[in-house]
């Protein structure tokens, strides 16, 4: 079963493959080296669709007293991005090459709001 998005579809979550050959004028995909940053505080709110790798999403407050916090990402299929944390000032870094699906703030708040009408912000 695919999700289907704007008349394409997507075969599964986690297949590069798939999306490689499926014209999707809404999406980019992102390839990360290990070390490389995807986001920082403050970036474009994008989400994106981690479709191989990890990464590590590095807090800047914390009650740690070294003033970090982290937590590791590795599950094909995750939705990653600054709009999915519970708080700000999340810095994304790959620890490993990655694969991701770049997709538009707009998309994800339209889906959200067809999907899971619970979800849906105050205009």
């Amino acid at each position: 079963a695919g999700l289907g998005l704007g008349g394409s579809m997507v075969a599964r979550a986690g297949s590069s493959e798939a999306l490689a050959c499926t014209p999707f004028p809404w999406v980019a995909m992102r390839q990360l080296a290990a070390g490389e940053v995807l986001l920082r505080p403050g970036d474009d709110d994008r989400a994106f669709l981690l479709l191989s790798g990890a990464l590590q999403v590095v807090y800047e407050t914390s009650p740690d007293p070294s003033g970090e916090e982290a937590r590791e990402i590795n599950e094909s299929g995750s939705l990653v991005g600054s709009m999915f944390e519970d708080r700000p000032g999340a810095t994304f870094v790959a620890t490993s090459d990655c694969e991701l699906l770049a997709i538009p703030r707009e998309l994800v708040d339209q889906v959200m709001a067809q999907s899971l009408p619970a979800t849906r912000r105050p205009s």
